[in-house]
């Protein structure tokens, strides 16, 4: 073999390789954006699924056996979260015992912390925390996992109809 036919080949195993690092390294981002999309879509799921947990509860502790007229007559701001004795989910009667709320879960062996805050809604801008107690109640979700770049937030607003 000459010194041309081996210039010739060393170049041919020069542009396979960077042929193939080019291949691999397009087929490891689509894999990495399939696993996030997994994990996005768990996390999403795990949001909307305490979203519908929650809509099952009464408005507000107060709301459970009988009409309020009144939002005053609501459950203070300070006193929004579970009762006494209402430590797990399951116990909890009304939407507002879901502030503070923290789950720990996993789905396919990836970790995800789930977090819930409940916060009176201003009737005028329902984006808005309200200064008092209204007839809208807004619950905030938020999905926190090492693999997602950032928390996964979902919220929805309930209202009480007078």
């Amino acid at each position: 073999m000459d010194r041309s036919q081996w210039i010739e080949g060393v170049g041919a195993l020069v542009l396979l390789g960077l042929l193939t690092y080019g291949t691999l390294d397009r087929v490891g981002a689509a894999i990495r954006t399939q696993e996030r999309e997994r994990v996005t879509t768990a996390a999403v799921s795990l949001a909307q699924g305490l979203l519908e947990e929650c809509s099952t509860r009464a408005f507000d502790e107060r709301t459970r056996s009988g009409w309020c007229a009144q939002a005053s007559a609501l459950t203070p701001l300070h006193g929004l979260g579970p009762e006494a004795g209402e430590v797990y989910p399951d116990q909890f009667d009304d939407l507002d015992d879901f502030h503070g709320f923290l789950r720990l879960d996993s789905l396919g062996g990836i970790p995800y912390r789930i977090v819930a805050s409940v916060y009176y809604a201003d009737p005028q801008d329902l984006e808005r925390p309200a200064l008092e107690a209204t007839f809208f109640k807004t619950l905030e979700v938020a999905v926190h996992s090492p693999h997602l770049e950032a928390p996964i937030r979902l919220r929805r607003t309930y209202a009480y109809y007078r």
